[in-house]
């Protein structure tokens, strides 16, 4: 999965992100579960290891990232902070790693968090949809 081939609307990115949760198990506490031998996007990943994957991104990379990143990581940061905002988030308080990673490791469900995903992206395209009839 390479970002150049993807649709990066977050709608999209969530919703693949779910698939790649469901095909690959949940990470605890990292991004991702490291695997001999095994490329890093087939590996369990959590909620946010998922999103930079289903991106075309590596699961790990959100430390590495800044301002000025690519465009998949602009989607990736944009669609975690959707999930984010479905769980609750209040911007400026805490970042959306913190509180995406909390519930990744409280929930420790990959069905939960699967549902979760895709509920965000089905809320962003509602909104999306909306806004663009508006």
């Amino acid at each position: 999965m390479t970002a150049e081939h993807l649709d990066l609307s977050p709608a999209a990115i969530l919703n693949r992100a779910a698939d790649v949760i469901e095909r690959n198990g949940l990470a605890l506490k990292e991004f991702y579960e490291y695997a001999e031998e095994q490329d890093p996007r087939d590996c369990k990943v959590c909620a946010m290891g998922a999103i930079a994957v289903a991106a075309g991104l590596k699961p790990d990379g959100w430390d590495d990232w800044d301002d000025e990143g690519s465009p998949a990581e602009a989607a990736a940061a944009e669609a975690s902070d959707l999930l984010a905002a479905h769980l609750g988030w209040i911007p400026d308080y805490e970042s959306a790693l913190a509180i995406v990673g909390a519930w990744n490791d409280r929930v420790a469900d990959v069905a939960v968090v699967a549902v979760e995903l895709r509920a965000a992206a089905a809320a962003q395209s509602d909104t999306g949809e909306a806004e663009s009839r508006g």
